[in-house]
């Protein structure tokens, strides 16, 4: 309640009265209002409020939180799993390298072309790999590794494959014809050396993909330059071949991949009424301490054959590939067979003679199948991966 005290004084009292009555209706008024307003709008403190921010908040810092927690998580694996990756990718390189060191020359030249061999070498715990071979040509190879990683907490392997394209590697060879002698020789009218390239017979496969290239006529100009050149790379050769006494051959039997003929694939001059066909390696066999060698009967190889000292053909010598020989021929009393090369070193200068039924014809396709049975591989590294989630 508000109360509204009055004094009236002065001489114009009733004046004063009717204005003072102005003066009291128009205070009351304002003070009415005043009350009024202040009534209907009451200050009030809001309850309830600072819960629902606080929820939300927490809220936030939650989702804010596990998002970070799946970066990190995810980050961590991408990591793991590169890491997997690498071991695995180290560990196909190292199985390619470890069969490359293991390398045996005389089975893949005795590979029939797209052979496929596969080997598991052994590796530490943890890693494992396949190695896969294929032959693609007299003188090449692909080569594929598949690596395989499950350490480090991956959850699942991280695989990796790589893969190589093989040529073989050879001793250089002066070879500028069929026949090429280091020193003096005499030869009868009817011995034939061809310079024309030809395929063995029964090698159509085998030389589907080797180019015909005729050897040149040109006789070796500069012999010394020839002779040191052999001698260089002799020992080379010879730590390529398998070795035999000249004091207990008499003939040369040939090299056969198993006690079993197996039908077909890659032997030359085939018997047409044979049921079976026996299916000559490919090697280097090296005759040691030969002065002479004589061979007093039938003999025949396929690869690179060595004579470490003379050699006398007094029957038939059939040779697929390359002959080697560190002395002098003497074919006067024989029948030599050639189809690839000859190369006569003719170090003691005892000279060489050829006689009526010396048959030499040039082949490529021979050479090259020779020389990948004492060659060394060559790897151009191309890759790839495969990774499973």
């Amino acid at each position: 309640m508000i109360t509204i005290g009055w004094r009236d004084g002065g001489s114009n009292a009733q004046g004063k009265r009717m204005l003072g009555v102005q003066t009291r209706e128009a205070s009351w008024v304002f003070v009415s209002v005043f009350v009024r307003a202040s009534v209907r709008k009451p200050v009030r403190t809001r309850t309830g409020f600072v819960l629902p921010l606080v929820l939300i908040a927490t809220l936030l810092i939650a989702v804010l939180a596990a998002s970070l927690q799946g970066v990190v998580y995810r980050a961590t694996r991408q990591a793991r799993l590169g890491f997997a990756g690498e071991r695995a990718l180290h560990t196909a390189d190292a199985a390619i390298g470890a069969q490359l060191s293991q390398w045996d020359a005389r089975a893949f030249a005795s590979m029939p072309l797209g052979t496929r061999s596969m080997f598991t070498p052994v590796l530490p715990n943890g890693l494992a790999a396949t190695v896969t071979l294929v032959r693609t040509s007299i003188d090449g190879a692909v080569i594929e590794a598949q690596g395989i990683s499950t350490r480090n907490g991956i959850p699942q392997n991280a695989e990796r494959r790589v893969t190589r394209v093989l040529t073989v590697r050879n001793a250089p060879l002066q070879l500028e014809s069929p026949l090429t002698i280091l020193g003096s020789a005499m030869f009868a009218a009817a011995g034939t050396v061809t310079t024309v390239d030809e395929t063995p017979p029964g090698w159509s496969t085998e030389c589907a993909g080797s180019d015909s290239i005729d050897a040149p006529s040109q006789s070796v100009t500069d012999t010394l330059a020839s002779r040191a050149l052999f001698d260089t790379h002799w020992s080379q050769w010879l730590a390529t071949a398998s070795r035999v006494e000249a004091s207990t051959v008499t003939s040369l039997a040939p090299i056969v991949s198993g006690p079993v003929c197996a039908p077909g694939g890659g032997e030359p001059l085939r018997g047409g009424g044979s049921v079976t066909v026996c299916v000559n390696e490919w090697g280097a066999r090296a005759v040691g301490e030969a002065w002479p060698l004589t061979l007093s009967a039938s003999s025949r190889h396929q690869g690179v054959l060595m004579i470490d000292g003379d050699l006398n053909v007094a029957s038939e010598l059939q040779v697929f590939g390359l002959l080697l020989v560190r002395g002098a021929l003497n074919d006067s009393a024989g029948h030599l067979r050639v189809m690839g090369a000859v190369l006569v070193r003719d170090e003691m200068n005892h000279g060489s003679r050829f006689g009526f039924a010396t048959r030499v014809r040039y082949s490529r396709c021979a050479l090259r199948r020779a020389l990948s049975a004492t060659g060394a591989p060559a790897a151009i590294t191309t890759r790839g991966w495969l990774e499973r989630f």
